[in-house]
């Protein structure tokens, strides 16, 4: 799927984070589990340059938890902080918060040596559209500091919250890019609710969901191996339309889609550490 676009309200979030990340202590980047790669956006990568960062891989709830491992030790190897979390599980917020102390130690000894005991540290949670920043932020709060909603673009500015006596967070809005090189990662992105229905092409996405489920997760397709994947596509809009009779079919391939971005069809990881 090629996407070639970027919003105003982007374009603006963007401009403000560059004028702020001077005055930040640490990144806090929000991915998701299901893409561990695709999920980054390059710009934040030129925004953020030598802050610490500790990357937040959320919904991994969803995502395959051999695949989830690898990564873990892909980026152990590289010497990046990273964290597999469900932001809703009520380990969550101790979890974030020691992650957060041991990317933060060499400031806090820097500080230290300067004669400086004790400041607030100031931490930009970014990432693309709808990949769980506000859920988190709402955990480490313990309390609903942000609004939360399954769909993209609900964040549209900055907004600095304390979370303890420690820590001040600044929520930013989900930031796409103007352009994805490889058409393969606007099509992921879109396999994980992070871009609004309108701009998808969703018989494209599918098709590619089901392709890859059926090169990389047989087991989760009911089909038989010699089964072409829009054969095994037409057999699950069959069904869904025979549990509601009155879709068309337009309606059970949205409908379809829908499963694929919620988990309903397994947990599934659509990058590759080859990739």
């Amino acid at each position: 799927m090629s996407n070639h676009w970027f919003p105003g309200h982007m374009a603006k979030a963007r401009r403000l984070m560059s004028e702020h990340i001077s005055n930040i202590d640490c990144i806090i980047e929000v991915r998701d589990a299901r893409l561990p790669l695709s999920s980054t956006n390059p710009m934040l990568q030129e925004l953020k340059g030598s802050k610490p960062t500790l990357i937040l891989f959320s919904k991994s709830d969803l995502s395959d938890e051999k695949m989830n491992e690898s990564f873990k030790q892909y980026f152990d190897q590289h010497q990046q902080p990273t964290l597999f979390l469900n932001s809703l599980h009520v380990s969550a917020r101790n979890k974030v918060l020691k992650a957060l102390d041991q990317a933060l130690e060499p400031k806090r000894l820097k500080d230290k040596s300067k004669g400086i005991q004790f400041r607030m540290y100031k931490i930009m949670v970014v990432g693309i559209p709808n990949v769980g920043k506000s859920t988190l932020i709402n955990t480490l709060a313990r309390k609903r500091v942000v609004e939360v909603a399954n769909k993209p673009g609900v964040t549209q500015s900055l907004k600095w919250l304390n979370i303890d006596n420690k820590y001040m967070l600044m929520d930013t809005p989900g930031v796409l890019w103007p352009k994805f090189e490889d058409p393969k990662t606007g099509t992921k992105i879109a396999l994980c609710h992070s871009m609004k229905e309108g701009v998808v092409n969703i018989e494209e996405v599918v098709k590619y969901a089901f392709s890859f489920m059926k090169e990389h997760y047989p087991h989760l397709l009911n089909s038989k191996p010699e089964e072409e994947v829009g054969d095994i596509i037409e057999t699950a809009l069959q069904a869904i339309k025979k549990n509601s009779l009155s879709l068309t079919d337009e309606e059970a391939l949205l409908t379809l889609y829908r499963d694929i971005k919620e988990g309903r069809l397994g947990r599934i990881t659509y990058d590759r550490i080859e990739d």
